[in-house]
């Protein structure tokens, strides 16, 4: 469990700098999608799994939420068409979603929340 962990952690972190070096949909979006592989996997094998790897599930859930509503604004935005002010809102939307999301992904890459993960799965399966 812990080497199918440390796999999809390390996904993620790949997909996060992507997301926080290109915050386009796209890589936004895959982010997203290995933020939630990686908290159901820690959920199911949560007694499993050594205590301080499960102290990461509060942010994932925070960092997931946050992906979710930025990919939402961007589905919207594909919606609206040719409508100038829906189009505008949902562009300023976005916007705002953009640096509410920013945060985290830098957070987590100047904490190195990832990589400190992998490190302490692999000491512990040692």
């Amino acid at each position: 469990m812990k080497k199918v962990l440390r796999k999809r952690l390390r996904r993620m972190e790949e997909r996060l700098e992507a997301a926080r070096a290109q915050p386009r949909p796209k890589p936004l979006h895959l982010a997203r999608i290995s933020g939630k592989q990686v908290r159901y996997l820690i959920e199911v094998a949560e007694d499993l799994l050594p205590k301080k790897a499960v102290r990461i599930l509060a942010d994932l859930k925070t960092l997931q939420a946050s992906l979710g509503q930025l990919h939402d604004a961007d589905v919207r935005i594909g919606l609206v068409g040719e409508r100038p002010r829906l189009l505008r809102e949902q562009r300023e939307a976005r916007e705002r979603l953009a640096k509410i999301v920013a945060a985290p992904l830098s957070r987590w890459r100047k904490q190195e929340v990832v990589a400190r993960e992998i490190a302490r799965l692999s000491r512990e399966s040692r």
